[in-house]
Order: C-alpha cells, then structure tokens, then sequence
C-alpha cells in the first residue's frame, strides 16, 4: 500500500521506508521493517545522518553489517525469512579493499568496532579483541564476477581449491575477494537501549511513518523473535575517496497475535497460535501501535501484505473474487504475493497435506471464506486509511488486518522451507574433552516446491519435521551439493583437527575427496580463535550429512573467568552456506509479484527496494545453535584465602612498622637520657626497624618472582651484581 511519495529532499539523497507483513503457517505474524537512506559524499547532508557519513569516511570499509538478535528462527515451523535470520546476540562483519595492508586491519576494526558500540549502546567493544576476530577468506558468488576461478594462493596458505569449479553462470564457492572480518558476541543481550539510537537516525525517527509502528516497545521486544540489521555500503574510487553512502536499517519481527477478546493485552500474556493454520490479526493490535501515515521526507513510502499461499494461487490463476482480493483503496494500494521459481518456471507448494476429497472440498471452502474475509477487510482499511490534504477528514493512523471467517486454514505449510536443516550438539562429558557435531539433513518438502493444481504446477505436498529424502527427479537436476561451513571456535576449546571426520548417510567418507575448498587458521592461547572455513561437495540424493570433532578444554587463569562462571562458555553458531537449486539446477530465486491500484507487476518493476533486493538470486545462509561449553572452574574460594593471609600479613607489617617508628619512650627512657641510656634505646628502635623491613622484604622477594627479577636488574644497573643472562627461546 503506497503510503506517500514526497518530494521534499534533494533528488540526490533518497529516503525509502518499507513493510512487509507475512502470515506464517504456524499461526504466527511475521513483520519485516526496512528503511534505506542513501547519498553522496558532501559536507552537509539533509536524510543520511551525519555520523554515518563520517564513520564511512574515517574507516576505509567496503561493507558493514550488524546485527542484534534475540531469539532463534524455526525454520521447521516458519519456513524461510524474507531476509537471511541471524544468531542470538551481537554479530558483526566488515569488508576492507584488499589493498589494505594486513597490519593495519585490527586497527580499523577496532575503530569501527567502538565507534559502532557507542552508536547503538552495544557492548560490541569486546568484539575488538583479537581473540574473537576471525577472517573468512571463502565466500558464495558467480566465478564470472572475477574472471573465473581462482588458484590456491589467492585464498591463503592453508587454503586447498579444488581443480573443478561449478558450472558456468552457477552460483558456488570462491576464494573472498575481499578481506572480510568476522566477530559475534552470543551472550549479548538486545533491549530498547538499541532500538532507541537506530531510530534516532532516521529522519522522522519513530513519530510518523513506518517506524511508528515500533512505538510500543513491550510489543517489540515481547515477539518470539527480534533481530535488528545495520548495513552500511560504501561506494569509493580507485583512490579509496568516499563517493556515496547508503544506510539499510531492518527490523525483523516473529508475534504471537492477541487474543480477540482482549486485543491490548501485553505480550507476556499472549497465548501461543494454533499451529498449521494461519492467524487473525490487525496492525494495531499486534504491534500495540497504528501507521502514523508516511514519512513527509521519505520519498517512497510502502506497505505490503504478502498473501498465504492458497490466496496468491487463486490469485495468480484469476479465479472468482481474486481480482477483489486486493481492492484498491481511495487513491493508491499495494499488495505482494511470493512464489518460488527456478528460471522463471512458477513452483509454489500450497495445499492440504491430505488427499482426500472431503479434505480438499473443505480446504477450498475456507479459501473462499477467507477470500471474502480479506476482501471487506480491505475495505474497513480503505476507509481509515489517512487521507492527504484536501480530500477530506480521515483518522490520523491507519490500522490494516487480515481476518478469516471460520479458523484455521487446515492448508497452512511451509512452502518456503530450507532445502537443507543444520543442527549442532556437543558430546562427552566432564571438564577435560568432549566433542562436538555439526549435522545437516535435507528437510522434507524443501525440495523445489510445487503449486496447487488449480495453478497448473503440479501437486503439493504439506511440510513436516524430520529429514527426508529428495525426490528422484530433484536430486537427478541438482546433481552434486556444495555447502560451505563457516565456524570459528575460541581459543580455551581445543579442537583437535586430526580428529575431524565426515558421515555421509551413516557410512564414514573421506574427508580429503570431499573438500572443494578448505582455510583453517589455527588457534593461538589468547591471540586468535581456531577459524574453519570448509566447502565440502555432498553426493546427490545425500539425506544427512554430520561432521564431528573431538576437543579438550584449556584451564583459564582465575581472573580470565566472568561473574557467571559456572554458566559455561559461549562458542559462536556456525554459518552453512549453500545454492538453493531450481528444476534445473540453477539458482533459485524469489519471483515477487505486487499489485497497486488494480495493476500487477513484477519485482524487477516494482519501486521498493525490499522486493527488488529478495527477487535477486542469492545463497541459503543458516545458522545452527550456539554451544555453551563449560569450563573446569577453578576453586574460587583459595583467591578468598589468599586475600585474607596477605591482608593479615600486610596489616602486621604496617603496624609494627608503625609501632617501631611512632612509640615514644617512657618517662624511665627520658631520666636516662641524660646519660647513655638514651643512645641505647634510639639504637634498639632502629634496629627493630631494620629487623621488620629486612624479614617483610625478604619475603616479598621469595614468593613474588617478578619483584626479584626488579631487584637484580636495579642491582645489576648499579654495578653490584653481573647482568643476568637472557632467557634462550
């Protein structure tokens, strides 16, 4: 629903705010929120903040993006994100040209580390440390973008590429042609002390527009899942000058409708959706806020409702009351429906998982109901629409929904699920060693999906859990897999790489033959994390695959641990990465289809920048689980005991020092002084002294090693003692 389109900024600079609402199969409302500004490089800037500008102009970065997550997306239960979902915590990546000297990177992502936290109160300064920085050096891409495929030594030292590449125009592994920069933090926690500072960047901030919708916040952080995108691009010339600036900030959102009958109750209190059905829902009610119009300095200002599957089938095929479906309101309105496609060949999978008649006669009953549903309540939303000046009074916020008259559409399915599902686990047991398990299976029904049979398509078929195999026919097109496996292990978990195997389908497989490409950084004790960059060629029709590894665990100086130390440590999740395959093997994309007053068109027409970001072919990336690894502990109570011996031990020197110094004799020390007895005691008070600093000092230097080092270099600098040699490496 085109909101507004102002002109009121410089054409040079754009402003674009966007919405995308998704019921999801497992009764849940997905929301996506996308804003983008972006302009040249000037001194003064009228939508781009200025903090940007300059952080893009004091750190030569290519690409940035930051994350922070809360929660973990279900891909079993909500099938595929429109955006690629994130790990719990803080994530960050950098990109750097390649003409930037080695030396100089953990300078600049240190700078950009800590200017980053400071902007969105993160406590992303921990990322600077070179202990949890890692560089990957493969990534996902065409080998036409670089001329074809690289050698070896392009990919480091420890890199191994495989002399075969993918086929032309595929999309498939590659050595990174830039320097990219890795850290995440799994334990940092998300609140509105984040959100608030993104906001602020935003030219209308959360007072009009689509970021208003954000205004609740018990709403915002109540979800099932949250995850907030900071991207920043910057264009440069060969010289490395900053030509243009553009900021995409994205709000992901996974909500529990409420209740019907009590429509302002908090989140906390908000019960769990029926699963395989999809929800009622209204704008207002679900994110406890409504539209507050558009933005007057955006210059594209959009809503979309993205339709069930069983919706945009009917609507595709033109049957009775699809044109309807989405009625334009007064002046402009925009709706969006997605269909997954290989080449251009339509294949949405959306349908009853029963074949039976009474089934089906039932399914396209509550389709027809839901249709009807949907049609008046696009009518309610036309008329409290806000409407622009001069045509009339309206309400100031505008509330959208989507109703169905009888409840649940017993078709719901996850159309849009990963072709592959990554789960990891550790094994073992005790504070020595243990193991830990990578495994990926083809999920059922992720193959290439397919449309109900009134769209001429094919059949369905209804998602389930568990893994399954790929039919016949998918896994003779898409031949051989390639997923790459992007892990970074920190130092204290001592992964042993010779231990390192490969299972395909419950038989062992030679790990070596299967590496297309490989980058391993080993670990160093406190300077760097073990770093696993593998791609690794699956056989076609594969059903699991599990990588497994053995480890021991390092015993950590005392004040190395956190307050929390029987919690455990935290290893980061592990990216897999690999090429959704169509019919025909090629990269699959996601083909949007938008109406707007009554007219259909295609992403690559459409103005929103979302939709024609999603419509471009790009590789499956997912997450696994983070590990909580826990450590040997040490016994925290001896630090105890020794803080209280040294300070007993410290307390009776600096008293008998005292003592010695400060007591004055008596009033028999006194008569005696006029003759010898006054000498004697002076002299007895001097050597008691002597006596207190000569035992204290004496052993200072034999428990501290580092103070005896002193002395004798202070001694030997006085000429007293020979120079002790230097210690041989």
């Amino acid at each position: 629903m085109a909101l507004a389109a102002s002109g009121g900024v410089q054409a040079q600079e754009e402003f674009a705010e966007e919405v995308v609402i998704s019921p999801l199969p497992s009764g849940h409302i997905q929301v996506q929120l996308q804003f983008t500004l972006s302009s040249p490089s000037r001194r003064h800037y009228s939508v781009l903040p200025k903090a940007i500008a300059q952080l893009a102009a004091g750190v030569p970065f290519e690409e940035v993006e930051l994350s922070l997550t809360q929660g973990r997306w279900h891909h079993h239960a909500w099938g595929s994100p429109l955006l690629p979902s994130k790990p719990s915590g803080a994530e960050l990546r950098a990109a750097f040209s390649p003409s930037i000297p080695e030396g100089q990177l953990p300078l600049l992502w240190g700078n950009l580390s800590h200017s980053l936290s400071g902007m969105f109160c993160a406590s992303l300064n921990f990322l600077a440390r070179p202990e949890t920085t890692a560089q990957q050096a493969i990534e996902f891409g065409k080998p036409s973008e670089t001329g074809g495929r690289a050698s070896n030594s392009e990919v480091g030292a420890d890199a191994r590429a495989c002399a075969a590449g993918p086929a032309a125009g595929a999309m498939g592994p590659r050595p990174a042609r830039l320097r990219r920069l890795y850290a995440a933090l799994p334990k940092e926690v998300v609140c509105t002390e984040n959100l608030t500072p993104a906001l602020k960047l935003l030219p209308c901030r959360d007072q009009a527009g689509v970021a208003s919708l954000l205004l609740h916040r018990p709403s915002v952080y109540g979800a099932d899942y949250h995850s907030m995108r900071v991207g920043i691009l910057a264009a440069r010339d060969a010289d490395g000058a900053l030509l243009s600036t553009r900021l995409s900030l994205g709000i992901t959102l996974v909500l529990r409708p409420p209740q019907v009958q009590t429509p302002g109750a908090p989140p906390a209190r908000r019960a769990a959706p029926r699963p395989c059905s999809y929800s009622s829902w209204r704008l207002g009610h679900l994110l406890g806020s409504k539209l507050r119009g558009a933005c007057p300095i955006a210059t594209q200002s959009w809503l979309f409702v993205q339709l069930p599957p069983q919706l945009a089938a009917q609507a595709a095929v033109g049957e009775d009351g699809a044109g309807q479906l989405l009625h334009p309101p007064a002046w402009q309105a925009g709706g969006a429906e997605v269909h997954r496609t290989g080449s251009g060949s339509s294949s949405d999978k959306s349908s009853d998982s029963s074949s039976s008649g009474e089934q089906a006669e039932d399914n396209i009953q509550q389709q027809q109901q839901a249709i009807a549903g949907a049609e008046a309540l696009v009518e309610e939303a036309r008329r409290q629409q806000p409407r622009p000046e001069g045509q009339g009074d309206g309400p100031a916020a505008l509330d959208v929904g989507q109703a169905w008259r009888r409840f649940g559409a017993k078709g719901a399915v996850v159309a849009a699920r990963p072709e592959l599902a990554v789960s990891r686990y550790t094994t073992g047991a005790g504070f020595m060693h243990g193991g830990m398990v990578l495994r990926l299976a083809t999920a059922a029904g992720a193959g290439p999906a397919a449309a109900p049979s009134g769209a001429g398509t094919g059949s369905s078929q209804a998602g389930g859990g568990g893994a399954a195999d790929l039919s016949t026919a998918a896994a003779a097109a898409a031949g051989n897999r390639t997923v790459c496996v992007f892990q970074i292990v920190p130092w204290y978990v001592r992964v042993w790489l010779h231990t390192l195997t490969l299972t395909v389908d419950g038989a062992p497989a030679d790990l070596d033959a299967a590496l297309r490409l490989r980058h391993v950084s080993p670990a160093a004790d406190r300077a760097r994390p073990l770093v696993l960059d593998l791609c690794i060629e699956l056989p076609a029709g594969a059903r699991e695959a599990v990588l497994a590894v053995q480890f021991s665990k390092a015993f950590l100086h005392v004040f190395e641990w956190p307050p929390d130390a029987h919690r455990g440590f935290d290893v980061p999740a592990a990216l897999v990465t690999y090429a959704p395959l169509g019919a025909d093997g090629a990269a699959a994309a996601l083909e949007w289809g938008w109406r707007r007053g009554g007219d259909v068109g295609g992403a690559r027409g459409a103005p929103s920048p979302l939709l024609r970001a999603l419509s471009a072919a790009r590789p499956e990336a997912l997450y696994s689980e983070g590990l909580l690894v826990p450590l040997a502990p040490p016994d925290f109570s001896m630090p105890y005991n020794v803080v209280c011996l040294t300070s007993t031990v410290l307390a009776v020197y600096v008293g008998a020092v005292l003592n010695a110094l400060l007591k004055r004799p008596g009033a028999e020390l006194r008569e005696a002084a006029k003759g010898g007895a006054g000498r004697r005691a002076a002299r007895l008070k001097a050597a008691k002294v002597v006596v207190v600093v000569v035992v204290f000092g004496g052993l200072a230097l034999y428990v501290d090693e580092e103070l005896q080092a002193q002395v004798m270099q202070a001694l030997a600098a006085a000429g007293l003692v020979e120079a002790p040699p230097a210690p041989q490496h």
